[in-house]
């Protein structure tokens, strides 16, 4: 349990101690944050501005739920998750969690190569 605490709060303070001072400056150059406020803007392209860039720290964060959170419920003894899945496939789905943060990865770095950067008046 104290490993999981500690791991825990060692990527809570990578989220917002390195992750989110990162995403804001990559909002300020793609001027995202003008575009979320523009008129005209529909709520569903307002949610993907918003999570552009949230993606893979997201899918991570979900990854680390998934593979972590059983094993440490199941030590305090407050759920028992082997109904649900085994250690096996626990294992499966964070397998493809990583995959799938390595494909938003990629594909974020495209659209940012894509944006151009906020001109300065």
């Amino acid at each position: 349990m104290f490993w999981f605490l500690l791991v825990s709060v060692a990527s809570f303070g990578v989220f917002f101690g390195i992750i989110l001072p990162e995403l804001q400056k990559f909002r300020v150059t793609a001027d995202i944050i003008a575009k979320i406020e523009a008129d005209g803007v529909t709520r569903w392209q307002k949610i993907r501005l918003w999570l552009l860039g949230l993606k893979t720290p997201l899918s991570g964060l979900i990854g680390v739920l998934v593979t972590a959170l059983p094993g440490a419920l199941e030590q305090l003894h407050l759920v028992d998750f082997s109904a649900f899945f085994t250690a096996d496939i626990a294992l499966k789905i964070s397998g493809a969690i990583m995959l799938l943060m390595t494909v938003t990865h990629i594909f974020g770095i495209a659209a940012a190569a894509k944006i151009e950067p906020k001109k300065e008046d």
